[in-house]
């Protein structure tokens, strides 16, 4: 090894060991923070691959995975309530309890068109749940975690 590049190894070293990192504390995630990055993964895949007849047992998975997700969420409350006004914080809090209640359903749906082998049902449940996704988000989620 030449002395420039020791000297390169031996700076590159320090700027890897001196430099700033990110906290894992700040990255920590609320519960429902897991759950909905849970389900969130477990949709993405489960886009990518519904049409595969020779992927359904992998597709039924993810669909018990997402509502099993979906359930422990209705359970927790979203960040965004402690920013919506005490007199409406009970409604904002039922609302997003039926929104889950509805996701469920809708996975419910899924997976009943999926186990009878019904591409179109799937398609029309999957469409449904892209769009519940999007409109919860912008009803439950706060803006900066969109």
């Amino acid at each position: 090894m030449t002395a420039k590049f020791a000297t390169i190894l031996c700076a590159a070293a320090t700027v890897l060991v001196c430099a700033p990192r990110a906290s894992f504390a700040d990255e920590k995630k609320t519960p429902l923070e897991e759950q909905m990055s849970t389900m969130n993964k477990s949709f993405k895949t489960l886009k990518k691959q519904l049409g595969d007849p020779s992927k359904k047992d992998s597709s039924l998975e993810l669909i018990a995975a997402i509502k099993k997700a979906a359930h422990a969420s209705k359970d927790l409350e979203p960040a965004k309530a402690k920013d919506v006004p005490e007199k409406d914080r009970a409604k904002f809090i039922t609302d997003y309890k039926a929104a889950m209640d509805k996701l469920v359903t809708g996975f419910d749906t899924l997976e009943k068109a999926v186990k009878a082998d019904n591409a179109d049902g799937a398609k029309a449940a999957l469409e449904d749940l892209t769009k519940q996704k999007g409109d919860g988000h912008k009803q439950f989620q706060k803006d900066e975690d969109k």
